[in-house]
């Protein structure tokens, strides 16, 4: 076999924002009449970077990581 000597390592992430915003159904109204829908769920306002969750594990023949959470910061400073 050519991967006797090796540990095949699988990792992953996956982000979500606390916002459901990562739900595609979440992103949008519907109404039969949008004049009687109020502003607040038609002009939903939204930051342009949400703030994130980070959460990662791994897994090989050796065992399974913990999972690891991080919630993302700001990248960019705004002085």
């Amino acid at each position: 076999m050519i991967l006797r000597n090796y540990n095949i390592i699988l990792d992953n992430e996956k982000y979500f924002t606390s916002t459901n915003a990562n739900v595609g159904r979440n992103r949008y109204y519907y109404s039969t009449d949008s004049s009687t829908a109020s502003n607040n769920i038609k002009f939903k306002q939204k930051k342009k970077f949400e703030p994130k969750l980070m959460v990662w594990m791994a897994m090989s023949s050796k065992g399974v990581s913990d999972v690891f959470i991080h919630q993302s910061g700001q990248a960019v400073c705004q002085d």
